[in-house]
């Protein structure tokens, strides 16, 4: 099998890769033929495996330093017709998971990358209001994954957990909203419904308007699913009874945009920070969003969540007038709102914003991704937005690429590093 390796994204083939990134939320799908490998991101990043009916498919990434987003691209054969997900049709569809593991490139033994095929999950007989949705009720019906409901969590070098959390009614008298989660732990998929409590210890009823904006692993042990207009529910996967901890956010302005708001994880990994943006009246309005002589006035506030007694702390505000000197040095940018906040894993006061000259038009040419430093108020970059799907959310922030520096980088995101890695997809290796 031949293989042809593309430049890597820097330009350079020994440029380290960013402590962490930005990863789209989309994948970047191309067919290929099947006897030639074109890596479409670095060559490096390369795993392999196959799917369930036995077809090649390859992942790598392409990298790039925030506020430049990153990718996943995914490489299957041209007669490999498959869909990202299954949402209905007859039984025998079928929906393949993967999980992409970075490998360990500063252990020891360093470890390549590689792409894992998850056991099928199937509707079980108490979904028979889902199953109804086939055409056929006999037989094995895969079960379709709500991805922003879903979180991946891994402990160790082996151990992951992958979990989606759903709201149901129950099917007692009372008829309550309940939680449900739905994970794969030890190669199985099972359903448990948990109880759910407050951070302070008392009980706490779920609402129906409970709707799962993004799902963020918090260290090792914790999984969070995030309603960015209630709050946050926390729980110890690898429990065998695991519970939800519910904690609300700060009590802030919420103007009913998402893209407004966000909860990223930072400092490692292990802290949560929640970031909001909100219009700023100059004449006191009651209502910001109609003070025509503020149009694109705003302020910017960050709380940090202390884990010991999960309170919030704000840590962070800044007004647009605080800003408009930094973004006056930049020409062509305009004095517009920002949203789309993704919090720098390493640096909690640095946060990455998207900008439009015009939201309702959604143009890539007047589209900018920058990144502020919320304590000096100074912006630090600015790029070009790179095009895509411009209404949906910047991406989700993750330490990827970390795993792929062979030398332990504590400086900057520019140091340089050589890595050598191998493909395997099963008894077959591909240098």
């Amino acid at each position: 099998m031949e293989v042809q390796a593309a430049r890597s994204p820097s330009g350079s083939p020994s440029a380290a890769y960013p402590r962490w990134v930005i990863l789209d939320s989309h994948c970047k799908r191309k067919n290929a033929d099947p006897s030639v490998f074109t890596v479409d991101g670095d060559s490096t990043t390369v795993a392999a495996a196959r799917t369930s009916t036995c077809h090649p498919i390859r992942a790598s990434l392409f990298l790039q330093a925030p506020p430049v987003t990153s990718r996943v691209c995914i490489q299957i054969p041209e007669i490999n017709h498959m869909r990202y997900a299954i949402v209905g049709g007859d039984n025998n569809h079928t929906t393949d998971r993967f999980v992409y593991n970075a490998g360990d490139a500063a252990n020891d033994t360093p470890r390549p990358p590689s792409l894992s095929l998850l056991p099928p999950c199937f509707l079980s007989e108490e979904d028979g209001e889902m199953r109804s949705m086939f055409r056929s009720g006999a037989g094995p019906v895969h079960r379709f994954l709500d991805l922003s409901a879903t979180g991946l969590l891994r402990r160790g070098e082996d151990e992951i957990v992958v979990a989606e959390l759903s709201v149901v009614v129950s099917q007692d008298t009372q008829r309550q909203n309940v939680a449900d989660i739905f994970m794969l732990r030890s190669g199985e998929w099972s359903t448990k419904r948990l109880l759910i409590c407050r951070h302070d210890g008392g009980s706490w009823d779920l609402p129906s308007s409970w709707k799962t904006d993004t799902v963020v692993a918090v260290g090792d042990r914790l999984l969070c699913w995030v309603d960015l207009c209630l709050g946050l529910m926390f729980c110890n996967v690898f429990e065998d009874s695991p519970r939800l901890r519910y904690v609300p956010l700060p009590l802030d302005h919420c103007f009913g945009r998402i893209s407004n708001r966000n909860v990223c994880v930072t400092v490692g990994g292990g802290t949560l920070k929640f970031v909001n943006i909100f219009p700023r009246c100059c004449c006191a309005s009651k209502d910001p969003l109609i003070c025509h002589a503020s149009l694109h006035a705003y302020t910017i506030r960050s709380w940090t969540l202390s884990t010991d007694d999960m309170a919030w702390v704000m840590d962070g505000l800044i007004h647009s007038t605080e800003l408009c000197a930094t973004l006056n040095g930049y020409k062509n940018l305009p004095l517009v709102k920002l949203d789309f906040p993704a919090v720098s894993i390493n640096e909690p006061h640095v946060i990455c914003f998207r900008m439009s000259e015009n939201y309702n038009e959604l143009d890539d040419n007047k589209m900018w991704l920058i990144k502020v430093d919320m304590k000096s108020k100074t912006l630090q970059s600015v790029s070009p937005y790179p095009g895509g799907a411009p209404w949906q959310m910047l991406g989700r922030t993750s330490r990827v690429s970390d795993y792929l520096n062979y030398y332990q980088i504590s400086s900057s995101d520019d140091d340089a590093s050589n890595i050598q890695s191998r493909v395997v997809v099963d008894d077959e290796q591909i240098r």
